[in-house]
């Protein structure tokens, strides 16, 4: 009797610690902020300012050596977690104000991520929410961010990251933040950005809505 009360508790532990999120403005939930200093927003802006140095650092965010099959090791000690968070700040519209604090910019937030009073912990890879979020921004044809990240890790390794994700999932929250960045336009636009940028795929059901609301009108 004691283990099943035992068990029950458990389980009722474990699900309470990747239920509850945090809702802020704008309705987005999540569960954990990174809240990257000033200094690490300016210093990847830096860094970041040419596409060939963003290509680097997401071939070192990926850099990873297979252990086994269906278990890969990342070994990109130079692009951990601290940098990937301030760099997708930057890429969430959080800039330097004042120098002394971090701020989201309205006009630069891409859509569907808005009003959001701090950067997400996109370590957190618990947060359904967060993963929603940023499978919800990709296109529902993988070819062209398939091709990408074939170029960024290998065919052979990009194959084995596709099998590893399934069960693993660092390699499939590192997959998938390479993927939004690509189609926010990491590598094709300047970086921080200067304006909002609107993923095609994106801008396209925009304009094809608004040619349905004229049609119906």
């Amino acid at each position: 009797m004691l283990n099943i009360i035992f068990i029950c508790i458990f389980v009722l532990v474990a699900q309470s610690s990747v239920v509850p999120s945090i809702v802020l403005k704008g309705g987005i939930g999540i569960r954990a902020f990174a809240k990257p200093s000033p200094q690490q927003l300016l210093n990847q802006a830096d860094s970041l300012s040419s596409e060939w140095s963003r290509y680097l650092f997401l071939r070192q965010f990926l850099d990873c050596v297979p252990e086994s099959p269906l278990n890969l090791k990342f070994v990109g000690d130079e692009v951990g977690w601290n940098e990937v968070n301030a760099v997708l700040a930057l890429a969430l519209g959080f800039r330097v104000v004042d120098e002394l604090s971090v701020c989201q910019l309205q006009e630069l937030a891409p859509l569907g991520w808005g009003n959001l009073e701090c950067s997400p912990d996109f370590s957190d890879l618990l947060d359904q929410k967060l993963e929603y979020l940023l499978c919800k921004d990709l296109p529902s044809d993988d070819g062209a961010t398939d091709m990408f990240l074939e170029a960024i890790v290998g065919l052979h390794m990009y194959e084995q990251m596709k099998k590893a994700k399934e069960k693993d999932l660092e390699v499939r929250r590192r997959v998938l933040i390479a993927r939004w960045l690509y189609v926010q336009g990491f590598l094709t636009t300047s970086f921080p950005q200067q304006e909002r940028f609107v993923p095609h795929h994106i801008r396209n059901s925009i304009e094809n809505e608004e040619d349905d609301s004229d049609t119906l009108d």
